[in-house]
């Protein structure tokens, strides 16, 4: 994964929904509001795009679990 990800349209429309969602008070609703997103994506994906998206952002959370971060 990179850091340096920048689109002039996407960037400012995620950075606003991630501060949204990060303001929900339970997990429960933040985790909802991403499976919300995921769903989103779903739509324009094959089954075997999606099913390597899954695994992708299996693979960076378990990265990212294993480092603490």
């Amino acid at each position: 994964m990179t850091d340096s990800l920048y689109d002039p349209e996407l960037t400012p429309l995620l950075q606003m929904s991630g501060e949204h969602i990060g303001q929900y008070p339970t997990a429960e609703e933040r985790l909802a509001w991403t499976m919300f997103l995921l769903d989103e994506v779903k739509q324009f994906l094959s089954a075997a795009e999606y099913a390597d998206y899954l695994a992708g952002i299996k693979r960076e959370i378990d990265a990212r679990q294993a480092t603490g971060g």
